[in-house]
């Protein structure tokens, strides 16, 4: 019962993390840029629940003249939360277990997934700094155990065991393919 009601509560997040993981013939940078995209509206969700905070880029201003007396003056431009800000957050508070190996340079890590992100979705060939190939299958498996690991813990299981259990599959996946890590 409590998984029927996660799966309508989170609906098409689920939909969409299933097919970008199941899909036969999808090439690993669109199944990553796919699961990287349900991250902003899971961890909407999550942040609605009170479940995760999730802190806005820095406050920014730009200069600027005015038209009518010449002065140049300043606009504040507020921080808007985006989706390295949720990325960041989830993985703060639930990627340890996952994400160990790469911890200390999640943020790096992230940012090279949104930019394939970018890559993928707004067809730009040109992007740098994205992951490669390997790579993004590598990160996409990643995504789609942190996103169960997720749905287990909001079901109720116990986080120490499955902290205990996970790590222990994460070891073994990044010893066989270790040469795929960031």
């Amino acid at each position: 019962m409590k998984w029927i009601k996660l799966q309508n509560e989170f609906g098409i997040i689920n939909q969409m993390n299933l097919f970008a993981s199941c899909i036969n013939r999808l090439t690993a940078d669109v199944r990553i840029s796919m699961l990287i995209e349900c991250y902003e509206a899971l961890g909407k969700k999550l942040e609605k629940l009170h479940l995760l905070t999730v802190i806005p880029e820095q406050n920014s201003s730009r200069q600027v003249n005015c038209p009518n007396c010449g002065c140049i003056y300043s606009i504040s431009i507020r921080g808007k939360k985006t989706l390295a800000c949720y990325v960041y957050a989830i993985i703060e508070k639930y990627g340890k277990p996952i994400f160990n190996t790469e911890f200390r340079r999640r943020k790096s890590l992230i940012g090279h997934i949104i930019k394939t992100r970018n890559k993928v979705f707004h067809v730009n060939a040109k992007q740098r700094k994205v992951l490669k190939g390997g790579q993004c299958g590598f990160y996409a498996v990643k995504l789609d155990w942190l996103f169960r690991y997720i749905i287990w813990i909001l079901m109720g299981y116990n986080q120490d065991k499955l902290d205990d259990l996970v790590s222990k599959e994460v070891v073994k996946f990044e010893s066989e393919f270790s040469q795929l890590i960031y």
